[in-house]
Protein backbone atom coordinates (compact mmCIF):
# COMPACT_ATOMS: atom_id res chain seq x y z
CA UNK A 1 0.00 0.00 0.00
CA UNK A 2 1.45 3.35 -0.93
CA UNK A 3 2.16 5.81 1.81
CA UNK A 4 0.19 9.02 1.92
CA UNK A 5 1.67 11.98 0.13
CA UNK A 6 3.40 14.53 2.31
CA UNK A 7 1.25 17.55 3.10
CA UNK A 8 1.66 20.59 0.90
CA UNK A 9 3.50 23.57 2.24
CA UNK A 10 1.27 25.67 4.45
CA UNK A 11 -1.39 22.94 4.94
CA UNK A 12 -1.64 21.33 8.33
CA UNK A 13 -1.65 17.58 8.60
CA UNK A 14 -4.85 15.96 9.91
CA UNK A 15 -4.88 15.45 13.67
CA UNK A 16 -6.21 11.91 13.40
CA UNK A 17 -5.24 9.66 10.60
CA UNK A 18 -7.74 7.08 9.42
CA UNK A 19 -6.71 3.46 9.26
CA UNK A 20 -6.07 2.21 5.77
CA UNK A 21 -8.98 -0.26 5.99
CA UNK A 22 -11.78 2.42 6.16
CA UNK A 23 -13.01 3.44 2.72
CA UNK A 24 -13.73 7.10 1.89
CA UNK A 25 -17.50 6.60 1.71
CA UNK A 26 -20.29 6.26 4.27
CA UNK A 27 -20.99 2.75 5.49
CA UNK A 28 -24.13 0.93 4.35
CA UNK A 29 -26.76 0.75 7.08
CA UNK A 30 -29.64 -1.65 6.37
CA UNK A 31 -33.22 -0.22 6.62
CA UNK A 32 -33.99 -2.50 9.59
CA UNK A 33 -31.53 -0.50 11.68
CA UNK A 34 -33.76 2.59 11.60
CA UNK A 35 -36.91 3.00 13.60
CA UNK A 36 -40.03 3.62 11.46
CA UNK A 37 -40.00 7.44 11.65
CA UNK A 38 -36.35 8.30 11.15
CA UNK A 39 -36.34 8.51 7.35
CA UNK A 40 -39.64 8.59 5.47
CA UNK A 41 -39.89 6.27 2.54
CA UNK A 42 -40.97 7.41 -0.92
CA UNK A 43 -44.74 6.79 -0.44
CA UNK A 44 -44.70 8.84 2.78
CA UNK A 45 -42.86 11.67 1.06
CA UNK A 46 -45.30 11.57 -1.85
CA UNK A 47 -48.30 11.65 0.50
CA UNK A 48 -46.85 14.58 2.42
CA UNK A 49 -46.12 16.40 -0.84
CA UNK A 50 -49.67 15.80 -2.09
CA UNK A 51 -51.17 17.06 1.18
CA UNK A 52 -49.05 20.19 1.07
CA UNK A 53 -49.93 20.75 -2.58
CA UNK A 54 -53.62 20.32 -1.85
CA UNK A 55 -53.37 22.79 1.04
CA UNK A 56 -51.67 25.39 -1.13
CA UNK A 57 -54.24 24.93 -3.90
CA UNK A 58 -57.16 25.24 -1.47
CA UNK A 59 -55.68 28.38 0.10
CA UNK A 60 -55.23 29.91 -3.34
CA UNK A 61 -58.80 28.96 -4.32
CA UNK A 62 -60.22 30.60 -1.19
CA UNK A 63 -58.15 33.74 -1.76
CA UNK A 64 -59.27 33.91 -5.40
CA UNK A 65 -62.91 33.43 -4.42
CA UNK A 66 -62.69 36.21 -1.85
CA UNK A 67 -61.04 38.47 -4.40
CA UNK A 68 -63.93 37.85 -6.81
CA UNK A 69 -66.51 38.64 -4.13
CA UNK A 70 -64.98 41.94 -3.10
CA UNK A 71 -66.73 44.88 -4.71
CA UNK A 72 -64.61 47.01 -6.95
CA UNK A 73 -64.74 50.70 -6.26
CA UNK A 74 -65.04 52.91 -9.29
CA UNK A 75 -62.56 55.69 -9.84
CA UNK A 76 -63.71 59.17 -8.77
CA UNK A 77 -63.96 60.20 -12.41
CA UNK A 78 -66.47 57.39 -13.00
CA UNK A 79 -68.66 58.54 -10.11
CA UNK A 80 -69.05 62.13 -11.32
CA UNK A 81 -71.20 61.47 -14.45
CA UNK A 82 -73.65 59.31 -12.48
CA UNK A 83 -74.11 62.04 -9.89
CA UNK A 84 -74.64 64.64 -12.59
CA UNK A 85 -77.21 62.48 -14.38
CA UNK A 86 -79.24 61.86 -11.24
CA UNK A 87 -79.15 65.55 -10.35
CA UNK A 88 -80.34 66.52 -13.82
CA UNK A 89 -83.14 63.95 -13.83
CA UNK A 90 -86.58 65.48 -13.95
CA UNK A 91 -89.45 64.25 -11.80
CA UNK A 92 -91.07 62.86 -14.96
CA UNK A 93 -88.02 60.79 -15.86
CA UNK A 94 -87.77 59.49 -12.29
CA UNK A 95 -91.42 58.44 -12.42
CA UNK A 96 -90.86 56.77 -15.80
CA UNK A 97 -87.89 54.91 -14.29
CA UNK A 98 -90.15 53.75 -11.45
CA UNK A 99 -92.66 52.39 -13.98
CA UNK A 100 -89.80 50.64 -15.84
CA UNK A 101 -88.57 49.08 -12.61
CA UNK A 102 -92.06 47.84 -11.73
CA UNK A 103 -92.40 46.36 -15.24
CA UNK A 104 -89.05 44.53 -14.88
CA UNK A 105 -90.19 43.22 -11.49
CA UNK A 106 -93.44 41.96 -12.96
CA UNK A 107 -91.66 40.17 -15.82
CA UNK A 108 -89.31 38.50 -13.32
CA UNK A 109 -92.34 37.34 -11.32
CA UNK A 110 -94.07 36.14 -14.47
CA UNK A 111 -91.04 34.04 -15.38
CA UNK A 112 -91.01 32.49 -11.91
CA UNK A 113 -94.76 31.91 -12.13
CA UNK A 114 -94.32 30.08 -15.45
CA UNK A 115 -91.67 27.87 -13.82
CA UNK A 116 -94.11 27.20 -10.95
CA UNK A 117 -91.83 28.92 -8.45
CA UNK A 118 -94.38 31.63 -7.53
CA UNK A 119 -98.08 31.65 -6.80
CA UNK A 120 -100.91 33.71 -8.27
CA UNK A 121 -100.76 35.99 -5.22
CA UNK A 122 -97.11 36.81 -5.93
CA UNK A 123 -97.88 37.55 -9.58
CA UNK A 124 -100.84 39.71 -8.49
CA UNK A 125 -98.51 41.71 -6.21
CA UNK A 126 -96.33 42.43 -9.25
CA UNK A 127 -99.36 43.65 -11.19
CA UNK A 128 -100.40 45.89 -8.27
CA UNK A 129 -96.88 47.42 -8.23
CA UNK A 130 -97.08 48.15 -11.97
CA UNK A 131 -100.56 49.69 -11.60
CA UNK A 132 -99.46 51.88 -8.68
CA UNK A 133 -96.41 53.21 -10.53
CA UNK A 134 -98.41 53.76 -13.71
CA UNK A 135 -101.06 55.65 -11.74
CA UNK A 136 -98.42 57.92 -10.16
CA UNK A 137 -96.87 58.52 -13.58
CA UNK A 138 -100.25 59.33 -15.18
CA UNK A 139 -101.27 61.73 -12.40
CA UNK A 140 -97.93 63.56 -12.59
CA UNK A 141 -98.17 63.71 -16.38
CA UNK A 142 -101.60 65.36 -16.26
CA UNK A 143 -100.64 67.75 -13.45
CA UNK A 144 -97.38 68.85 -15.00
CA UNK A 145 -97.27 72.08 -17.01
CA UNK A 146 -94.21 70.74 -18.88
CA UNK A 147 -94.92 68.41 -21.77
CA UNK A 148 -93.95 64.78 -21.35
CA UNK A 149 -92.02 62.86 -23.95
CA UNK A 150 -94.84 61.49 -26.13
CA UNK A 151 -92.94 58.50 -27.65
CA UNK A 152 -91.72 57.39 -24.23
CA UNK A 153 -95.22 57.90 -22.81
CA UNK A 154 -96.79 55.79 -25.56
CA UNK A 155 -94.17 53.04 -25.15
CA UNK A 156 -94.76 52.86 -21.39
CA UNK A 157 -98.54 52.76 -21.90
CA UNK A 158 -98.19 49.91 -24.39
CA UNK A 159 -95.98 47.93 -21.99
CA UNK A 160 -98.41 48.43 -19.10
CA UNK A 161 -101.33 47.25 -21.28
CA UNK A 162 -99.25 44.22 -22.33
CA UNK A 163 -98.60 43.37 -18.68
CA UNK A 164 -102.32 43.51 -17.92
CA UNK A 165 -103.09 41.27 -20.89
CA UNK A 166 -100.41 38.82 -19.82
CA UNK A 167 -101.84 38.75 -16.29
CA UNK A 168 -105.34 38.09 -17.65
CA UNK A 169 -103.96 35.22 -19.74
CA UNK A 170 -102.41 33.65 -16.59
CA UNK A 171 -105.91 32.75 -15.30
CA UNK A 172 -105.09 34.21 -11.89
CA UNK A 173 -107.82 36.20 -10.12
CA UNK A 174 -107.44 39.96 -10.32
CA UNK A 175 -106.31 41.58 -7.07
Amino acid sequence: MPSPAPPAAGVAAPAVSLPATVPNRAPFIPPQAFDGGAFPTAPHRLGRLLRRGASVISILAVAWGLWLLLPTTPAPSELAPAVLQSAAATPQSRLADSVEQALRGYYARAQLFENRQMTCDDLANGLVAVDEQWLRYSIARRASPEPFDAPQDNALAARVVAVEREFDASSCPRP
